[in-house]
């Protein structure tokens, strides 16, 4: 708790057109405000002042052009204020596409730090590469899952319906 935590978002262009990208956008941080986007990494606490003067974050960031073939690093940052999970959505437009991704991070005292087991506890965001061509949503395969029809609940069979739910 009370620290900062950042990591990088690397969207890459693999086309050979350059490609707009019309925003990436914080959208509903739990808690409110506590995620930030920027262009520069966030610094350090070892970082000059006149890096720490340059450095500005936002929640949204707007009309950037990749270059085709080329990558655009955004970082996103926590600054944990609360105890306990702490999560965001952030939407990258493109053209007609809408890409979104999620951030989780546990922000732990002390105490809590000391009572669990040891695990890697920085910011996750998966995947971290995300590509303007990426389609929304996978194309449905018919063949992917077999039909499964739900028996019609009577009251006839009813209690044995559930009655096999339970064992």
């Amino acid at each position: 708790m009370g620290k900062t935590i950042c990591t990088p978002i690397t969207i890459e262009n693999p086309t050979a057109d350059a490609v707009t990208l019309w925003s990436v956008e914080i959208y509903d941080s739990k808690p409110k405000y506590s995620f930030t986007l920027s262009v520069m990494e966030p610094p350090s606490p070892d970082s000059d002042e006149e890096y720490i003067k340059s450095f500005v974050e936002s929640f949204s960031m707007e009309d950037r052009t990749l270059l085709p073939c080329k990558t655009l690093t955004i970082w996103l940052s926590c600054k944990t204020m609360v105890k306990g999970l702490q999560t965001t959505a952030v939407h990258f437009s493109f053209d007609d596409y809408k890409i979104e991704r999620m951030g989780f991070i546990m922000a732990e005292d002390k105490i809590s730090e000391s009572l669990s087991t040891s695990y890697n506890r920085s910011m996750r965001v998966i995947p971290r590469t995300v590509s303007p061509m990426q389609s929304q949503s996978r194309p449905y395969n018919a063949n992917e899952l077999r039909e499964y029809p739900i028996k019609d609940l009577t009251l006839n069979n009813y209690v044995l319906f559930f009655k096999s739910c339970l064992r």
